[in-house]
């Protein structure tokens, strides 16, 4: 189903929510930045959108993102500082990194958990704009020189330093990703929209008949965008996030800086509806559309960090018993009905299916 299929619907959760949100980063990879006019005058950030996809073992997330191709797709594969950022060999040759390579196109990280910190920490920087990152290593080169791969990546070697300039979308993928109080984990997270996802019988039914499938065609487009509406964007979100019943999680537990960047990454999706009908500037049609997606990108953030315990409850809570629960944890009544305590105080029990349009 496309995309603009997918936006007539009435509700969006589900795997069409993650359907639109892969189809928006592989579509976004050449977007060359998007200009910002707000009541301090104008700045320039990127447009490229990044989603995090985190699904259980066996439900089909590898299978979906092979089906974005390989002309505008490169597969992280290694996981290692060198194979990602690239190197120098011990005789001074230029070895580069898989970063290098995805300039212009999707960057698929696929089992995001087996990333090298490394390799994160640069990675990190070249998500953001202006996407650069150096890297001193233990050999010089041979022969320094300025390495052009395309419009959107280069790399300079000189004496035992890589500098690289890598402008793409990445989409990364897995059954977990780290989540600890760690700057650098909380900043990895923050680049991302991220989509969370749990598993039925009846799905992996439907998954392996073939019924229930990403259904995947981007086109992406060189466009630089001008986002002129953005102070009127900006208090619609604020006005809009803080109507969202788990808004306070994120001031009680210091995650306000995810609301800075969930700003950002909205906008951004503005560009990318705005880009659909061959639109530099997003009007308000285009920002509003992109304003209903604001409470699942921020549950999902939220769930990130329950555990297997508390995740089940806050799924299934109102749905299932208590007993229900505990069976499904495998842990006591006691127990789920102490999560439960804790949960209603962080505000982390919303009353049914959150879909994108709910709120």
């Amino acid at each position: 189903m496309g995309v603009k299929n997918i936006l007539k619907k009435s509700e969006i959760k589900g795997l069409d929510f993650i359907n639109l949100m892969l189809e928006a980063s592989a579509s976004s990879c050449k977007f060359d930045g998007m200009t910002v006019y707000d009541y301090g005058g104008k700045f320039k950030t990127r447009a490229n959108i990044n989603s995090l996809l985190l699904m259980p073992f066996g439900a089909g997330k590898t299978t979906s993102l092979i089906k974005l191709g390989k002309e505008n797709t490169v597969f992280c594969n290694e996981f290692t500082a060198p194979a990602v950022l690239g190197t120098i060999s011990k005789d001074g040759k230029f070895v580069k990194g898989f970063v290098s390579e995805a300039g212009g196109k999707v960057l698929v990280i696929d089992e995001i958990q087996n990333l090298g910190d490394s390799a994160r920490k640069g990675t990190l920087s070249l998500l953001e704009y202006p996407h650069e990152y150096t890297r001193s290593l233990g050999y010089k080169v041979s022969e320094s020189k300025k390495v052009p791969f395309n419009k959107y990546s280069w790399t300079e070697v000189r004496e035992n330093q890589i500098t690289i300039r890598s402008q793409f979308s990445c989409i990364a993928s897995g059954m977990y990703i780290k989540t600890t109080n760690n700057q650098i984990d909380l900043a990895w997270l923050s680049r991302f929209i991220p989509m969370k996802m749990s598993i039925t019988w009846d799905y992996i039914k439907k998954l392996t008949s073939g019924k229930k499938q990403i259904r995947l065609n981007p086109k992406p487009k060189d466009i630089t965008f001008k986002f002129k509406d953005y102070k009127k964007f900006h208090k619609e979100y604020c006005d809009r996030v803080e109507e969202i019943p788990f808004f306070n999680y994120f001031q009680q537990y210091d995650r306000l800086g995810f609301l800075g960047r969930n700003i950002m990454d909205t906008a951004r999706l503005s560009c990318f509806f705005a880009s659909l009908d061959d639109r530099v500037s997003p009007k308000k049609e285009n920002w509003r559309l992109a304003l209903k997606f604001v409470p699942l990108a921020l549950y999902n953030y939220m769930t990130i960090w329950l555990t297997d315990t508390d995740y089940t409850i806050v799924q299934y809570y109102g749905k299932k018993s208590q007993k229900e629960l505990a069976e499904e944890s495998g842990t006591t009544e006691s127990n789920i009905s102490q999560r439960i305590v804790e949960l209603k105080k962080r505000g982390l029990l919303p009353s049914g299916e959150l879909s994108a349009y709910s709120g």
